[in-house]
């Protein structure tokens, strides 16, 4: 039997929107900093903000890519590429997540609130968002995220001064709070970040968290992610593909703060 070895426009174009989609639906972290695309033809790009002049950034490729079972005639199985753009899609957006948690992890030396092993409180809160306040950031104007492990949402929830938006079932990671601390009313977003430690990215024993404004944190994009099948023939088989490139960067590192908690 004689393989059809050719891919259509339309399979691969099928493909690349099945990617995109599930990359989308996926991603925590890139609606809460702020994204910069550069040119094709630039090579770096110059964070703008407070003190981040001469800080350059070139993105960083990233690719994954899975063989697909070949059926009779050679022809591409809509399941496989359906599960091909799931998966990779979705390891896309844990990276795009952990780009930004590393740029927030490396800003510099950051003011920290809390302990490792204690409660994260309103409190804790509140006190990540006064030294923001003291350093001049308008939080009516830029609302702060909170980056923090699934593992520290129970006993926030205990916390009876603190009052939660009802989740929406698209964006289950995330919620809206405000509550009262110092005689104030503080609002704040909150992204519960899943344990990456076995894919070698985030990990809750550490322990951290970030509260952060939009703009201290850029998000460059230089390729948009981007798929393609080809057929490989030493692995005498279709392989679907993605590629993209990313990097995130502190632009403005007086925006963060660090937060410890418990680990367990």
């Amino acid at each position: 039997m004689t393989f059809d070895k050719t891919v259509t426009r339309s399979e691969v174009d099928k493909f690349s929107a099945l990617l995109m989609s599930e990359y989308q639906r996926s991603g925590i972290l890139k609606s809460v900093v702020e994204g910069k695309r550069i040119g094709v033809f630039d090579d770096e790009i110059g964070p703008s903000g407070p003190g981040a002049d001469n800080l350059m950034l070139k993105p960083r490729s990233w690719s994954d890519g899975e063989d697909l079972s070949i059926f009779p005639y050679g022809r591409v199985q809509d399941d496989d590429m359906e599960d091909a753009a799931c998966n990779m899609g979705q390891a896309a957006a844990r990276r795009e997540d952990q780009l930004v948690l590393d740029a927030l992890a490396s800003a510099g030396t950051l003011s920290t609130v809390g302990a490792v092993g204690a409660d994260v409180t309103s409190e804790t809160l509140a006190q990540a968002m006064k030294i923001q306040i003291d350093r001049g950031i308008d939080l009516t104007r830029d609302q702060v995220c909170v980056a923090c492990p699934y593992l520290w949402e129970l006993k926030l929830r205990k916390d009876k001064r603190i009052k939660w938006s009802d989740r929406t079932a698209s964006r289950n990671n995330s919620e809206t709070i405000s509550f009262r601390a110092d005689e104030r009313e503080y609002n704040c977003r909150i992204e519960f970040i899943p344990d990456y430690s076995d894919m070698g990215g985030f990990n809750p024993a550490r322990g951290a968290g970030y509260a952060f404004t939009k703009e201290s944190i850029a998000l460059v994009y230089g390729v948009t992610l981007a798929g393609n099948i080809d057929w490989v023939p030493r692995r005498h088989s279709f392989r679907a593909s993605g590629y993209m490139e990313r990097d995130a960067v502190a632009q403005r590192p007086d925006g963060i703060v660090k937060i410890l908690g418990q680990t367990a």
